[in-house]
């Protein structure tokens, strides 16, 4: 991504958060909405979500980690996602992801 997308980026994600400003219940939607414009929660947009909502950046940092929703790292273009429940393991699943 260049700056120049970055810096476009962070521009929605203010417009975002100044929707929900003062409103710290809102912080789950905030923060999906900041991944799809984003692709991804790096720290900074951790501290800018915090800032603009009022509340700590250790719990922003707290739902970040916790939920499975949320990354701080970029990832691709496409996911691929293998079933490892116990009905998909005992069919293969786990050869699946091995190889």
């Amino acid at each position: 991504m260049t700056q120049k997308m970055a810096r476009e980026n962070f521009k929605k994600l203010d417009k975002i958060i100044a929707k929900y400003k003062g409103k710290p219940d809102a912080l789950i939607e905030v923060l999906h909405q900041a991944q799809e414009v984003l692709g991804y929660l790096p720290k900074e947009a951790q501290v800018q979500v915090a800032q603009g909502l009022g509340v700590p950046v250790n719990q922003v940092y707290g739902i970040v980690t916790f939920y499975n929703l949320f990354t701080m790292v970029p990832k691709g273009r496409h996911t691929i996602t293998v079933c490892l429940g116990t009905s998909c393991y005992v069919r293969g699943g786990k050869k699946i992801v091995n190889n």
